[in-house]
């Protein structure tokens, strides 16, 4: 019962107080039966498993805490500079949709002719060559600082000076444009 408290109640104090109140209920229980029934029921074995019970939600509910950390980290990594990714970890700070006016650049890259192209080639290499082409797109652009604003079909739209202000920012949506010619 600890353990699902645990796991199911976000609040560590949560849960200790209501595994508390568990556990003071149960040693009263335990004194009434030894008053009025004159039995002795086990008091410290249920206690010391409420316990463990406490203790192992809180270490489960901490590695998933921690999975759900990586893998977000991860999809960020495939969407923002490592710049900025490193600026969100320092920070450490909620991330709110919030409006600022900055000066940016934006990219849209794309294959040429993809329709014609993907039309002609079977669906598995049409996969293939769309992942090679993403993730080319995605070293190049935080090689020059930009962010990956979205995917759209076998193009991508890219910011340069947003989240975090660049002063040369269209100079780096122009190399990377190059580079990726």
């Amino acid at each position: 019962g600890a353990v699902f408290l645990r796991i199911r109640l976000v609040s560590f104090s949560r849960t200790v107080l209501y595994t508390s109140a568990i556990m003071v209920l149960y040693f009263w229980y335990c004194l009434y039966c030894l008053v009025v029934h004159h039995k002795i029921v086990d008091v410290v074995t249920p206690e010391v498993f409420m316990l463990a019970g406490v203790v192992i939600g809180t270490l489960w509910w901490a590695s998933q805490r921690n999975r759900q950390y990586l893998s977000l980290e991860k999809t960020l990594s495939q969407l923002v500079a490592p710049s900025v990714l490193k600026e969100i970890k320092r920070s450490k700070t909620t991330l709110e949709a919030s409006g600022q006016r900055l000066a940016i650049s934006s990219l849209f890259v794309d294959i040429r002719d993809f329709t014609r192209l993907a039309e002609n080639l079977p669906a598995l290499e049409v996969t293939d060559l769309l992942n090679a082409f993403y993730a080319e797109v995605e070293r190049t652009v935080f090689e020059y600082e930009g962010t990956v604003d979205k995917y759209m079909g076998d193009g991508v739209l890219v910011m340069f000076g947003a989240p975090l202000p660049v002063n040369d920012h269209a100079d780096k949506a122009l190399a990377t444009a190059k580079k990726l010619e």
